[in-house]
C-alpha cells in the first residue's frame, strides 16, 4: 500500500513525498515512475522498517500519474493521479567546479535584507552570494558535486518559496 499527499496533491518547486509500505511483501523489487507537464527526479529512501519514502519535484503545474509497482505489479490504488499548483520553474543548468551567476525571479528588493544558501545533493547547505545581476537578483555559487542544488533565499530570516 501507499499513502501521503505526494500521491494526491503538490507544488511546483517543492518534493512531493510519499510512502510505500511493502512490510511483510516478500522479496521483489519496488519500481515508482511519475508522468506528467514536467520532467521529475524521483528519490526513494529505504527506511529500515518496512517502509520506503518516495519523493518527486514536480516543476510545471498539471496533472500527475504515479505509478508504483512491486514484482512488476500495481500496488492497490496504482497509479496514483495527483494535482500540482504554482508557476512552472525552470532548472538552471551549472557546471561543476566553475562559478555559476543564477538569476531569481524575486521582485526587485533590498539586497541588504535577503540571505541566501544552496542546499547540495547530500543535503548540507552551504552560503552563496547574492548579487545584482543585469534586470534581477541572482545568486552565484561553485557546485562542487554533481546533481540537484537547490538555492534557498531568506527574507529577515523568513524562506520565500
Amino acid at each position: 500500500t501507499a499513502y501521503g499527499p505526494g500521491l494526491s496533491f503538490g507544488t511546483t518547486g517543492q518534493p512531493a513525498e510519499f510512502t510505500v509500505v511493502i512490510k511483510n511483501a516478500g522479496p521483489g523489487g519496488l519500481s515508482v515512475a511519475v508522468e506528467g507537464p514536467s520532467k521529475t527526479e524521483i528519490q526513494c529512501v529505504n527506511n529500515k522498517d518496512g517502509t520506503c519514502t518516495v519523493s518527486y519535484l514536480p516543476l510545471a503545474p498539471g496533472d500527475y500519474k504515479i505509478n508504483v509497482k512491486f514484482r512488476d505489479q500495481d500496488i492497490v490504488g496504482s497509479p496514483f493521479y495527483a494535482k500540482v499548483f504554482g508557476e512552472t520553474r525552470k532548472r538552471a543548468q551549472v557546471s561543476m567546479g566553475t562559478t555559476s551567476d543564477v538569476p531569481l525571479r524575486i521582485p526587485n528588493t533590498d539586497i541588504s535584507a535577503l540571505s541566501a544558501s544552496v542546499t547540495t545533493p547530500a543535503g548540507t547547505e552551504e552560503p552563496c552570494i547574492l548579487k545584482q545581476l543585469a534586470d534581477n537578483l541572482g545568486v552565484s555559487f561553485t557546485p562542487k558535486t554533481a546533481g540537484e542544488h537547490m538555492i534557498n533565499i531568506y527574507q529577515a530570516g523568513k524562506h520565500i518559496p
